[in-house]
């Protein structure tokens, strides 16, 4: 069985398309990454891999495009996770 990163959209792409500098193409929904991450097939896998790989790290503590989520994003679902998680 094949990895699920060998089907993701950006696996030939170079990563520094996804290490965005501004707020402006952070949030651009037309960079090179999200377009890529909106039309991967796999983008369900490669966000649950970041999650569990950044852990309840701030925003801060996290970097790039991920599954088409700016690290704010990610940081808000881990957040959100953890308290679902909680009895």
């Amino acid at each position: 069985m094949s990895d699920w990163r060998d089907r993701a959209a950006c696996k030939d792409m170079d990563p520094d398309l996804f290490d965005l500098d501004t707020r402006e193409e952070l949030h651009d929904p037309n960079s090179p990454a999200r377009l890529a991450c909106n039309r991967c097939p796999v983008s369900t896998e490669c966000l649950d891999a970041a999650l569990a790989a950044e852990g309840r790290a701030s925003a801060h503590g996290r970097a790039c495009i991920v599954a088409g989520t700016t690290p704010h994003q990610r940081a808000r679902i881990s957040l959100t996770n953890a308290h679902m998680e909680t009895p």
